[in-house]
């Protein structure tokens, strides 16, 4: 057995371009070079990768520190604001491969959590490394002074021993003081029970020993005055003050010494302006966390390196209006600038104003000189960089698509005016952009005062009539219709013209996106002229009610067109209806004599992962593709599939007389290379299993755990039969239509589909075995299989795919021929390429294919929302919604954040539904939102510039769908003649073609084409919304000039005077570049401006 190896940083950096190459050096430069400092900001623009800089630095990190002797183990802690986040980008942040522990608790509680972590040889490198992943909402909150009920548990065992907390009345008056808030001590003892039981090993002595010894010190000591409450008459409510800044005092000390458990080399800071209390040391959050940041093993002085991420690390822009209600830039500003210099600060922020208002005078004059910008740039790259797009280069990737709203119809405005009438008579705000947030607000108000006061009235007899009348009198959706489900008005101008350009342009009529790469022609609704330029759509609104509104409206619309009648005429009809499609691929038994046989292979056979067949019929295929480079058609590759299948069986005996037809899953199944060998029964269930058949939380009654029991061993006959027909001998009678058949499932079955997406992703994977592969596209395959069974699913495919001639065809042949309608295996190989990317494209093992087939799986999985809403005419009851079509991402409330927003948010980053997405700023910051859209509406016009490019960031990333898109349309044909196997790494090879003209910004995040960033912009005529917008727009392209500046608005107005003729290149070279200092690996061209 080999012993530890050096970790190697080379392999992570050839991985980043050179723009983030220069960031990663110039930050371990400052961290571990000369003049060395502690802290440091990357505040790249939106959407450059600040977490793949991120990647690199730990990298570079583990690199320098494996080799210190003061170093024993490499500890790595990244903060984000929440637990969707750190999903996201765990798995791009661990570079050694080994496991990462999510902690979602309190510092005061890592004792816990010390069995997780590392030891030294787990990892088989020189010095063990932990990647531990925090929340500051529970990690750094301390709540109140006493904590929570398990710290103050902890603090119990902690001292039990060294103040013999021992004797029932000793340990019940410790209890007392410990109680807190809790009804009684004997509460707390149960806290301490569980809590003792879970630390198996017990409290590591590094933290118990430093927090009794730090605990002891002084005089009175803090555990003298715990011994004295202790004593008999002490522990009464009259200590309670006493008692209770005694706890705080001791969680304290506890959080301090348990960073020891840690021992910190590095703390990233992941969009730190979502919890910047914990710069400060005066709060309570910042309190603790600066026990992480100041960590210092005392010894050697080695200590915690800061690293902060940030497209806004500080306010960028703020209005006039804006800085007397309490947000200012500049103040922000020289705050994180306080917090960098880290005991420096009164030097550097004294030097850095004094070059920032000479930038100012001499920027407002038109007297910038490069001398005084590299003044300002060197004192600011002593503690942050910033790269930013050229802004031509931005451009060329970019367009705004207004669209012009038609006037309001008469039913808007009388809804607006009877909604401004029940506002007035209940004294409730209601401005005019709350009608034109959402439509139906009355019944999407949640949330709102007018809501309060509403449900106040109605529960007020005397007010309550007045109201129902008036309530009575506004524009709301007609539940009746709903039931019957027939249209439902969109009741708003922008949501209509949404409308027009989305469900009903036809995109009901796709399970998933149309592919970037067609290997075969599209046929179906993918042969429509709407899918030529189709991207999922992602809506932001400052509103609240937009998001449920547009995700219910849209949805059901979509359902509602999909049923295509078919669901009958009331909900009992329809809810029969939908229970009774959801076995169209269900596994079946029938009786045969005394016997009972699978009878549902078809279904088996559609879903299994055949590597052989799954090579044979392969629509990418380099040599398919070089004989056909206009294109190749579904039928001709059955065909040549279905030759391919009679020539390997030339050889063997046809059976003699005719006799009985062989069945195509039999034929297909009996292939010695149907599954692999070394597979497990039990593995192969397990991966086939996926989620119940077309599960829905709409399907009455839910299904029984009986129920239940009986699909898995229904599911398990099959699978065992398809064990033991592997190398069966045929026979019976195969048909040129049997092998056609069987050409069909190789190549347009989801089994096989599966199979070769995730096989062209881990060819290069020597530790991926093919029993590993199989298993995962198995999973896969399953979760295709739920999409599927959906009742709205097989409504769709027979409405879409019924014939005269062919009036009952099979399911399963529906289910064929839109996959190869849709091009599936095109959009599964771009959607698991670019997964094993969004993961930072890690070395794959069993684990990790399967990993990607879990990943792809959560998305097709993910179940119908359901959206509660306000029925006016009936308050009691509260009607829903259900959505998939469109979805609402976080709460329906102002920076509430939904449970379901990692799946939502997997689901929106797949091609598959929902195609809209709608959110107010919960989805503005840190979140990709681009592999499968490349268009952003702005319900209503933000209100700072700021927000302009945040918004836009979401969809203006690495990889993303519109250069997805232009890279395809000018090299298909040499991709699909490419002999690499996966077609995606061939593709952005030859699109290294114009990275000598645009720079290192090609091919991943700019490659020109028609596919652009869409700014989609929908102001109402003639009101005030065109006016914010060209407001907005003029200032996006100056706002720059005022970094670091205080009024900057006042700042800005003296630039419109002075620049309001000026080109962009000459903005251009009055802005501050705090990009990296190129390093030595190679030179810097970061294409034009």
């Amino acid at each position: 057995m080999s012993g530890p190896q050096a970790f190697a940083a080379a392999p992570v950096l050839s991985g980043l371009t050179q723009f983030q190459r220069n960031t990663v050096e110039h930050v371990i430069s400052r961290f571990y070079g000369p003049d060395a400092g502690d802290r440091f900001l990357v505040a790249d623009e939106t959407g450059l990768g600040k977490t793949i800089v991120a990647r690199g630095v730990i990298a570079r990190t583990i690199e320098e520190l494996q080799h210190r002797d003061e170093v024993d183990r490499i500890d790595i802690v990244y903060v984000c604001s929440n637990q969707d986040l750190a999903q996201q980008n765990l798995s791009k942040l661990n570079v050694t491969g080994g496991d990462h522990h999510g902690i979602a608790s309190r510092l005061t509680l890592l004792a816990k959590h010390a069995h997780r972590f590392a030891p030294p040889g787990a990892d088989q490198l020189v010095k063990p490394v932990n990647l531990v992943s925090f929340t500051p909402g529970t990690s750094f909150s301390k709540g109140w002074s006493t904590g929570t009920a398990e710290e103050r548990a902890m603090l119990f065992l902690l001292l039990q021993d060294t103040l013999r907390l021992r004797g029932k009345r000793r340990v019940r008056n410790a209890q007392r003081v410990l109680q807190g808030g809790l009804a009684t001590p004997e509460r707390l003892a149960a806290h301490v029970s569980n809590l003792s039981w879970g630390l198996k090993d017990g409290i590591d002595p590094a933290i118990s020993d430093a927090f009794l010894a730090a605990a002891g010190h002084g005089e009175p000591s803090l555990l003298d005055e715990f011994a004295e409450l202790v004593e008999p008459g002490n522990a009464s409510r009259k200590n309670w003050d006493r008692r209770t800044s005694l706890v705080g005092e001791l969680r304290t000390i506890l959080a301090r010494e348990s960073v020891r458990l840690l021992t910190p080399d590095l703390v990233i800071l992941d969009e730190f302006q979502r919890f910047r209390e914990l710069l400060d040391p005066a709060s309570e959050a910042g309190e603790l966390a600066h026990h992480l940041f100041g960590y210092n093993d005392g010894r050697s002085g080695h200590g915690a390196k800061v690293l902060l991420l940030s497209a806004t690390p500080f306010k960028p822009f703020t209005y006039a209006e804006e800085a007397r209600v309490g947000d200012d830039h500049h103040r922000d500003f020289l705050e994180v600038v306080k917090f960098l210099a880290n005991g420096n600060e009164s030097d550097t922020t004294q030097g850095l104003a004094t070059a920032l208002a000479e930038y100012r005078s001499a920027v407002v004059t038109g007297k910038a000189e490069s001398g005084l910008t590299e003044s300002v740039r060197a004192q600011m790259l002593r503690f942050m960089t910033r790269t930013e797009r050229p802004r031509g280069l931005a451009a060329r990737m970019s367009c705004e698509v207004s669209t012009e709203l038609g006037n309001p119809s008469e039913d808007d405005l009388i809804g607006f005016v009877a909604l401004r009438r029940l506002a007035r008579h209940l004294d409730a705000p209601f401005p005019i952009d709350y009608w034109k947030s959402a439509p139906y607000f009355i019944n999407f108000m949640d949330g709102y005062r007018i809501a309060q006061s509403i449900r106040g009235a109605l529960e007020d007899p005397t007010a309550a009539p007045t109201v129902a009348e008036l309530m009575r009198r506004t524009q709301r959706i007609d539940f009746e219709a709903v039931n019957r489900l027939d249209p439902v008005p969109m009741g708003n101008a922008r949501l209509r013209a949404l409308a027009t350009e989305t469900v009903e342009a036809g995109w009901w009529k796709l399970l998933w996106m149309p592919a970037s790469l067609p290997y075969l022609m599209p046929g179906g609704p993918y042969a429509e002229p709407f899918t030529r330029s189709m991207t999922k759509r992602l809506i932001f609104s400052s509103w609240t009610a937009t998001p449920t509104a547009v995700a219910s409206l849209l949805s059901y619309e979509a359902d509602r067109l999909s049923a295509g009648g078919k669901l009958g005429a009331t909900p009992e009809d329809r809810t029969r209806e939908r229970n009774s499609r959801r076995s169209r691929l269900a596994y079946r038994i029938d009786r045969e004599g005394e016997r009972d046989r699978p009878s549902s292979m078809s279904t088996l056979a559609l879903f299994w992962p055949m590597p052989g067949l799954a090579a044979i019929a392969d629509p990418r295929s380099a040599v398919l593709h070089r004989e056909a480079p206009e294109g190749v058609d579904a039928d001709r590759l059955a065909e040549l599939v279905a030759a391919r299948l009679k020539e390997e069986t030339a050889g063997e005996s046809p059976r003699e007389g005719g006799g009985p037809l062989a069945s195509h899953w039999f034929e297909a199944l009996r292939r010695p290379d149907s599954y692999p060998h070394g597979l497990n029964l039990k593995d192969v269930l397990q991966a086939v299993s996926g989620a119940s058949d077309g599960e829905d939380d709409r399907l009455d009654p839910p299904e029984s755990s009986a129920a239940d029991a009986q699909r898995n061993d229904l599911r398990a006959r099959h699978v065992e039969l398809a064990f033991q027909i592997r190398g069966a001998a045929q026979d019976r009678v195969v048909t040129d239509e049997t092998r056609a058949t069987v050409a069909a499932v190789a190549a347009h079955g989801p089994g096989n589909i599966a199979y070769r997406a995730l096989q062209r992703v881990t060819e290069h994977h020597a530790d991926v075995t093919p029993a590993g592969l199989w298993v995962a596209a198995a999973r896969l395959a399953s979760a295709l299989r739920t999409l599927f069974s959906r009742p709205e699913t097989t409504l769709l495919l027979d409405e879409l795919t019924k014939t005269e001639e062919s009036p009952d065809t099979p399911y399963w042949r529906n289910v064929l021929t839109y996959c190869a309608w849709g091009n599936l295996q095109s959009v599964l190989d771009e959607y698991v390429h670019h997964l094993h990317v969004a993961q930072g494209g890690p070395a794959l093992d069993d684990g990790g294919a399967m990993a990607l087939a879990q990943s792809a799986a959560r998305a097709l999985e993910l179940r119908s929302a359901s959206y509660d809403v306000f029925d006016p005419d009936d308050p009691a009851h509260n009607p829903k919604f259900w959505a998939r079509f469109a979805l609402r991402f976080g709460g329906r409330r102002e920076g509430q954040e939904s449970a379901r927003q990692p799946v939502v948010r997997e689901a929106f980053n797949s091609p598959f539904w929902p195609f809209v997405l709608a959110t107010t700023s919960v989805g503005q910051e840190g979140v990709d939102f681009h592999w499968w859209s490349h268009a952003v509406l702005h319900w209503n016009t933000p209100a700072n510039p700021i927000d302009f490019e945040q918004r836009e960031g979401r969809v203006d990333r690495y990889d993303g769908h519109a250069v997805r898109r232009n890279i395809a349309a000018r090299h298909r044909a040499a991709i699909l003649a490419s002999e690499e196997p996966n077609p995606w790494r061939a593709a952005y090879e030859l699109a290294r073609d114009e990275v000598d003209r645009l720079g290192e910004f090609a091919p991943h995040w700019v490659y020109p084409g028609e596919a652009l960033i869409e700014r989609h912009v929908v102001p109402y005529p003639l009101s005030i919304d065109e006016v914010r917008l060209a407001d907005i727009k003029r200032d996006v392209a100056l706002y720059r000039l005022t970094f670091g500046q205080p009024r900057q608005e006042d700042m800005l107005e003296l630039l419109r005077r002075h620049f309001s003729d000026a080109t962009p290149e000459e903005l251009e070279s009055l802005r501050l570049d705090l990009s990296a200092p190129p390093r030595s690996d190679g030179p810097r061209n970061v294409g034009p401006t």
